[in-house]
């Protein structure tokens, strides 16, 4: 029996050794058997090959060469796509235990005057039927046999012969147009494959063994595990994805989220003494930890949006081959802005080990998303420094990966401001923590101004919001503050005006003419309509609620709301209430401008943790009062988490 106490989030307690590989153990064996149940649902999986729209969703269920970018017809109101003459369609992780059917609604796509392409059928290798394809659509049938060795994966070739080229501006060799594909069961219900479940097991098994680490409980690691284990569940259920490779993604996102708590244990255990209890920070990190590893998995299914990530990867492809500069526009009316690469050049370093263009679209997204997620880490330290309580902490730890504004831009790969704003999120929480420190943290200081800089060299308009909004947070301090208070203060305006040289300099100086064009164009007032960023006062009005009712959801608002409350009643003039209240000050004079001119800053995003700050404030009061009020937060904070995943989810639905 050990007598190492957890830490931090409970207080310690004697966990035995079989309670926590019983734990693990529970937690691969629940996700075994959601899987298999998660699998019974579907009796076939249907649609198009691939979304020819702007959301460019791929499938889940397999993997496909031999086929032209996914496209759409307006009049059919029908995705399609082209075939070359040659078509590979694998499930690697297809029972064959059983028969299944395999079936592509198929047209010729081509005038009567012109010859009949025909189709060769492939399957695991064994020459099978030839049909002629038709102008009209026929469903092309093909059986998958079960398999004497029950080994699971399918692979369904297509040769297709009389291509021909659309015309002098498409020199496209084209075969056949394919406009659905569906797989289904002859005679029972889809099966998962052992090794699927094992890989999903194991993953799951793994992060809880990782909680444990930590300092957890066997009960808190098993609260945060099996919520993990149905929601990596529901995603291998999502498009058929057990049949697919995608369990192998989850395997190694699982593993390398618990590698990095398991180390972060090691290194702790090592420095500590006696019986001294794992960090609480530690445990924290690896509630975060559990959540990021499942918030990557939603953004890297087959399925979810690709939206701009492809023009992402273009632009980082352009800065890998050694082309810095850029600019973009904004919405109508297009003014132009200097668009900055600090995303890619972080990516750098892994660029080549991706090396195909969907492994990029992941590379780009899980840079950002990492970078967005810390900030819950720092806000959680923010507000335990500011002596605040555990309860107000982990409330901001908890609720800040699901904060709506955050996935929204994931989703439609707006990732140059997701990673800037987690960059400046993150410097902004650690920035309290070190100020709050006796004496105030040099190291953490430094940390600020380079985390600072990475965020005005990642976006334009992180920059433009960032630097009132720092600048009001030093004045604040230096104003209100006492002496400790305005020292600190005063090292932040310091920071602030080295971080606005650099950044100047290594960037933005570039584009003076740009600056020139963009001011004359809104002094002229350029631009009209209801979508326009020079809209009627009361259509922006308008605009701006629904902006924030999308941006951060009904529950969090309130909650919000209720923690403004808090804070002018407890207010005082310490380093997070101070930074705390020039953060929304600033908020407030961003959307006001963004009504009253044509300048609309993506302040939203900027004040995503602010909010959920100002929300945790009231939470972690409800907490700490009595048994009732800490049943009304949880409630609270299961809303708000509810919200914010159905954000995750519609990514991959809408």
């Amino acid at each position: 029996m050990e007598t190492e106490p957890r830490a931090g989030i409970d207080r310690p307690v004697v966990t035995p050794t079989r309670a926590r590989v019983a734990a693990i153990a529970a937690a691969g064996v629940i996700a075994a058997l959601l899987l298999l149940a998660a699998a019974r649902w579907p009796s076939s999986l249907a649609g198009p090959i691939a979304d020819g729209t702007y959301t460019g969703r791929t499938r889940a269920w397999f993997t496909v060469d031999g086929l032209f970018r996914g496209e759409f017809d307006q009049e059919r109101a029908q995705h399609f796509s082209w075939t070359t003459d040659h078509v590979t369609i694998r499930m690697p992780r297809l029972d064959r235990s059983a028969a299944h059917r395999l079936t592509l609604r198929v047209r010729s796509g081509r005038s009567p005057a012109q010859p009949v392409p025909v189709v060769s059928t492939i399957v695991d290798g064994e020459a099978g039927a030839r049909d002629a394809i038709p102008a009209e659509r026929q469903d092309l049938v093909i059986e998958l046999p079960a398999v004497a060795s029950g080994a699971p994966g399918a692979v369904v070739a297509l040769d297709v012969s009389n291509l021909f080229q659309p015309g002098p501006q498409d020199t496209r060799q084209l075969g056949i147009v394919v406009e659905a594909i569906a797989v289904e069961p002859v005679s029972r219900g889809f099966r998962v494959s052992p090794r699927t479940l094992l890989g999903h097991a194991l993953g799951v098994m793994a992060l809880v063994a990782a909680v444990l680490s930590a300092g957890l409980s066997p009960g808190a690691a098993l609260a945060v595990g099996l919520p993990a284990a149905a929601l990596l569940t529901w995603l291998l259920r999502f498009d058929g994805a057990f049949l697919g490779s995608y369990v192998e993604t989850l395997l190694v996102i699982s593993l390398a989220g618990a590698g990095l708590i398991m180390a972060g244990a090691l290194v702790a255990r090592t420095e500590r003494t006696g019986r001294h209890p794992m960090p609480e920070w530690l445990a924290a990190a690896a509630i975060l930890a559990v959540i990021a590893v499942v918030k990557l998995a939603f953004y890297v299914h087959p399925a979810t949006m690709i939206a701009d990530a492809l023009f992402q990867v273009h632009r980082a492809a352009d800065v890998h081959a050694g082309q810095y500069f850029f600019t973009s526009i904004t919405p109508r009316p297009y003014f132009e802005f200097p668009y900055a690469i600090g995303l890619y050049v972080v990516a750098m370093p892994f660029w080549d080990v991706a090396s195909t263009e969907a492994a990029r679209v992941d590379l780009l997204r899980a840079v950002a998303l990492l970078a967005d997620v810390a900030v819950g880490l720092a806000l959680y330290l923010a507000l335990r420094s500011a002596a605040l309580g555990r309860q107000t902490a982990l409330a901001a730890l908890v609720l800040w990966p699901f904060v709506r504004v955050s996935a929204q831009t994931l989703c439609t790969a707006n990732l140059t401001n997701t990673f800037a704003q987690g960059a400046f999120g993150l410097a902004l929480a650690l920035f309290v923590w070190a100020g709050a420190r006796r004496p105030v943290s040099r190291a953490g200081l430094l940390l600020v101004a380079a985390l600072l800089t990475l965020a005005f060299l990642s976006h334009f308009s992180t920059a433009a919001v960032g630097v009132p909004l720092v600048g009001a947070g030093a004045a604040a301090l230096v104003v209100w503050g006492g002496a400790e208070v305005r020292r600190t203060g005063w090292w932040l305006a310091v920071l602030l005006a080295g971080v606005i040289v650099v950044s100047y300099a290594a960037y933005y100086s570039r584009f003076t003419e740009v600056y020139r064009t963009t001011a004359e164009r809104v002094l002229a007032g350029e631009g009209e309509g209801e979508q326009s960023m020079v809209a009627p006062v009361s259509a922006k009005v308008d605009r701006k609620l629904a902006e924030l009712a999308s941006n951060f959801g009904v529950p969090l608002l309130l909650a919000a709301a209720a923690g403004t409350v808090v804070l002018v009643r407890s207010f005082r003039p310490d380093v997070f209430h101070l930074v705390l209240a020039a953060w929304g000050a600033v908020f407030a004079a961003f959307t006001v401008l963004g009504v009253l001119t044509p300048i609309e800053m993506r302040a939203n995003l900027a004040a995503a943790p602010a909010i959920i700050a100002l929300a945790a404030l009231a939470l972690g009061r409800l907490a700490e009062r009595s048994t009732w009020t800490a049943a009304i937060a949880v409630v609270a904070v299961g809303a708000i988490v509810w919200d914010g995943l159905e954000e995750w989810m519609s990514c991959l639905t809408r």
